[in-house]
Formats: C-alpha cells, sequence, structure tokens
C-alpha cells in the first residue's frame, strides 16, 4: 500500500460519513481532517494569508508552506517588489542569495518553500511538528528476509542486485492545525 501524504491527510474535499480513514471516520469533525480554502482566482498571497489566518485562529503555529515549484516561482515573481533589503549590514562581505522566502503569518514569519511532487495550483499550510514518519523497523533496509545475504544474482546477467525496502507511514498527530487550498 502506498503511504499516506498530505492530500489525504489534508483533503480538499470533507470525507463523508462512514468513510474510514485508518479506522476513523473523519467527517464527524474538521479537527480530524484539516482545513481546505479555495481562492477562486484571488491573488496568491491573499489566498495563503487567508489559510494562514483561520488556522492562526484554531491555534495552529504555521510554520511552513508548500507549493509546486511552478507555483513557487510565480508566487516569488509577483512579490520581488515587496522584497525588503537590509541595508544595516555591513557591505564589505554581500550576500547575493536568500536564506529563504519568507511570509508573515498570525503566529510568525512563515516558510514558503517549493516541492516539485506538490500538484500544481494547490498549496500546503503546515505546522511540521504535527507530522512524523514511523516505521517498523529501520527505514530503508536491506531486504534479506531470503536469508540469503544482502545481495541478489540477477537472472541471465552477470550482475547481483540489492533490494532496499521499507514499510513506514507518514503520521498527522493533529490534522486540524493543517490546512491548504487551491489558488
Amino acid at each position: 500500500k502506498n503511504m499516506a501524504g498530505l492530500q489525504s491527510w489534508i483533503p480538499a474535499t470533507a470525507p463523508t460519513a462512514g468513510e474510514s480513514y485508518f479506522g476513523c471516520d473523519r467527517s464527524v469533525d474538521t479537527r480530524l481532517y484539516g482545513f481546505w480554502i479555495t481562492g477562486n482566482g484571488a491573488p496568491m498571497k491573499t489566498t495563503m494569508v487567508r489559510c494562514l489566518a483561520i488556522l492562526g485562529r484554531e491555534g495552529a503555529k504555521t510554520d511552513c508552506i508548500v507549493m509546486n515549484n511552478e507555483d513557487w516561482a510565480d508566487f516569488i515573481n509577483g512579490e520581488m517588489s515587496n522584497v525588503i533589503y537590509d541595508r544595516a549590514k555591513s557591505m564589505d562581505d554581500p550576500e547575493i542569495a536568500f536564506q529563504s522566502f519568507k511570509i508573515m503569518g498570525p503566529k510568525g514569519l512563515v516558510d514558503v518553500i517549493a516541492d516539485p511532487d506538490c500538484p500544481r495550483g494547490k498549496f500546503f499550510a503546515l505546522q511540521l511538528d504535527t507530522f512524523s514518519f514511523e516505521s517498523s523497523g529501520p527505514a530503508p533496509r536491506i531486504n534479506d528476509e531470503a536469508k540469503l545475504g544482502p545481495l541478489f544474482p540477477v537472472y541471465n546477467a552477470n550482475q547481483v542486485e540489492c533490494r532496499l525496502v521499507w514499510y513506514g507511514q507518514l503520521f498527522c498527530e493533529a490534522p486540524g492545525l493543517n490546512g491548504g487550498g487551491t489558488f
């Protein structure tokens, strides 16, 4: 079975009654599936700030927004006129790159990062300390269930292969403190 990702923990549509997610009917309370906002064509920053405001009202300390690389580029290009340069530092050792791009949320600064695996047109506003990866044993590990050692001969070739496995899952202890949206 595939690992549950952000889209399954924070779905774009509310779960229906009786729908089981890890044995839980999440339709009974929004705190079990997070918050989703639809931008309806509003500017990207407006949509993200609205999401941050609602999550802040719910007690979230959002510290990261994840979006597709192309959406990130569009967002950064649109915001470059709003960048504030700190000229108080000495210009003897100028820096050319930014540490990261941040926007202000109700509970402080929020990193905006790009992820090529995030679907285009969507973003996820996350409180990272509510997520964890759990595994039954080291992940990944060498598959030696056949007790043949770590290397397997490849049939009809002068080669050997090593197989890596893991049995793990992404968990969120507080989905209601996380959200996302569509631009």
